[in-house]
């Protein structure tokens, strides 16, 4: 019992991904657009990527920059990475040359990914050796096998996965470095707090160069969810794809807010039907209801903090309220109003 305690405790991200991999070998893992891949599609990639990386001199703790917008490839390279105890410097597309020659440099990476139409912003500040998304990328892949060294190069899981930058608000960016277990701890977090079921996805519209969309995407890749990769604040496929798959965390920001609400009132959903979560999910025998009566579902749960903001001046909003909880253990006791323009409560 204890030698196994201690095995978990010392898991690297690739090794829970590829465990999960097998187990949902037919279940979709990313949907970008009309590309769809399977989990054991995905590993299939990540293995061969990881090859790719290996066969240019990538080693454990080298770091590969990726510039690039949202995409199914930006996942597969952290994957890749994981495997072979790389660690993924994931730069800002909106920065200026000097800030991302700062970002460049202060990781010194060995192999950058980039995306073709920002391909020319990496060269004019770096000379890194560079892998181009699209063919360039695709003929690496098919050009080799799966290295068996893969997912046998982390001894220690704080070693580092990726590196997520400061907005520079205070200066020049600075880079935070996270961990295997950071990653999977948090995950671990993400599931138990937010009342995730280990096949409910995730919408990867805000960036992933950022905490909001990469942390959420690894964290439902290693529960088994689907990842919908969304390039932007894109209210119309945002919604689409809220309305073909189950939700259980869902990012919004209070700038995004009313785009994504308007969208929504434009082709005729209501917006409680995305607050009170998926009528067709299965209501859990120990989650709490609200005091209306019907499970608001954790999409709701989890965005309590964000839209309460949304809400208006007002700290004390009359209703409704959702707390959240399982086991019988109380979450937190949010209150929830969406205002329009006039403060009529919207319907």
């Amino acid at each position: 019992m204890l030698t196994g305690v201690i095995r978990a405790g010392r898991a690297d991200l690739y090794s829970i991904f590829r465990t999960r991999a097998h187990d949902c070998a037919r279940a979709l893992a990313i949907e970008d657009g009309s590309r769809k891949l399977t989990y054991a599609e995905l590993l299939e990639r990540v293995d061969r990527l990881a090859a790719v990386f290996l066969a240019r001199g990538v080693a454990p703790g080298d770091r590969i920059a990726i510039l690039s917008h949202n995409r199914s490839e930006y996942l597969e390279v952290e994957l890749a990475a994981a495997g072979i105890g790389a660690i993924v410097a994931c730069l800002n597309w909106r920065l200026a040359p000097d800030e991302l020659r700062n970002c460049i440099d202060l990781v010194e990476p060995v192999l950058a990914v980039v995306e073709p139409e920002l391909s020319e912003a990496y060269r004019a500040v770096a000379s890194t050796p560079c892998l181009t998304v699209g063919p360039d990328l695709e003929t690496a892949i098919a050009g080799v096998e799966p290295d068996p060294r893969t997912g046998t190069m982390v001894d220690d899981p704080e070693a580092g996965l990726t590196i997520l930058y400061t907005s520079g608000t205070t200066g020049l960016p600075k880079g935070a470095h996270i961990s295997h277990r950071a990653h999977i701890a948090r995950s671990m977090v993400f599931a138990a707090q937010l009342a995730l079921d280990p096949g409910d996805g995730f919408i990867a519209w805000a960036p992933m160069f950022h905490m909001a969309s990469t942390d959420h995407a690894l964290a439902t890749i290693l529960r088994g969810g689907t990842v919908v990769m969304v390039d932007g604040l894109q209210p119309a496929v945002i919604n689409e794809a809220l309305s073909r798959h189950r939700i259980g965390w869902f990012v919004m920001m209070p700038g995004a807010l009313e785009a994504f609400i308007n969208e929504r009132h434009a082709n005729g959903h209501a917006l409680s039907e995305f607050l009170r979560g998926d009528r067709n999910r299965p209501a859990a025998g120990n989650r709490r209801s609200d005091r209306a009566g019907c499970d608001p579902g954790p999409a709701v749960q989890a965005h309590q903090r964000l839209l309460r903001g949304a809400a208006g001046r007002s700290r004390r909003p009359r209703s409704p309220r959702w707390n959240a909880g399982r086991n019988g253990a109380s979450g937190s006791d949010a209150v929830f109003r969406v205002l329009e323009r006039r403060r009529h409560q919207c319907p």
